[in-house]
């Protein structure tokens, strides 16, 4: 499918951050102390990610090129054995979506360096963004809804209102603020805006990063 001609969007859902996670034995507080730590163990050090092509491996890659860090990117099938191995003491790192990692953050399991939203997470206040420590690495993972492109624009119209209004509601926020997720409802000019400049952005980190396409 071509999903700029096979798709109408309707209007983006919501966002939340990556987040590169270390294991609390790990003596690393910050960013800056990680990627000493990976150029003083040149090509040695792994970190996880939960598969190919999911955002944290992206955005692993991104962080890769923006800071020029030679590390080893290992693809689980799916967080829970990446999860797993990292607890475990067999990976020291992990870029991971933070809502999947909230409650180990918040209970010291895992210890986040950042969070690769362009400002901090209302969920995890002291926890510096991957900008503010200086690494121009500024993703959020987002969800959306699209209608199929033959979709006509009144019934569009209807349902970005009615998904707004489902947003707005106080019991909808509350149950994505529970799993980490900021609600961020759009027009459908903005989210198709949106989905193209997530698509340029992220085909240029493919092709710089040289992530094998399947």
């Amino acid at each position: 499918y071509d999903h700029y001609k096979d798709f109408a969007p309707v209007s983006l859902i919501g966002t939340t951050p990556n987040a590169l996670v270390v294991n609390p034995a790990l003596p690393i507080k910050s960013v800056g102390e990680f990627i000493a730590y990976t150029k003083a163990n040149d090509g040695k050090i792994a970190v996880a990610h939960p598969g190919a092509g999911s955002s944290p491996h992206m955005t692993l890659e991104l962080f890769r090129l923006t800071s020029g860090v030679n590390i080893v990117a290992v693809p689980y099938k799916g967080a829970a054995p990446a999860l797993v191995d990292l607890l475990g003491g067999h990976v020291p790192a992990m870029f991971d979506n933070m809502s999947s990692q909230l409650a180990l953050m918040k209970s010291g399991r895992t210890r986040a360096l950042a969070v690769t939203s362009p400002k901090r997470s209302a969920h995890l206040p002291d926890v510096p963004t991957m900008l503010e420590s200086g690494i121009a690495v500024n993703v959020t993972v987002w969800y959306g809804l699209c209608a199929p492109a033959a979709v006509p624009k009144p019934i569009l119209a209807k349902l970005n209102a009615d998904l707004h209004k489902a947003l707005n509601s106080p019991d909808t926020q509350r149950r994505l603020t529970e799993q980490g997720v900021d609600p961020a409802p759009s027009t459908p000019e903005e989210f198709a805006a949106f989905i193209r400049a997530e698509t340029e952005k992220w085909a240029k980190v493919v092709k710089d990063a040289g992530v094998p396409q399947q």
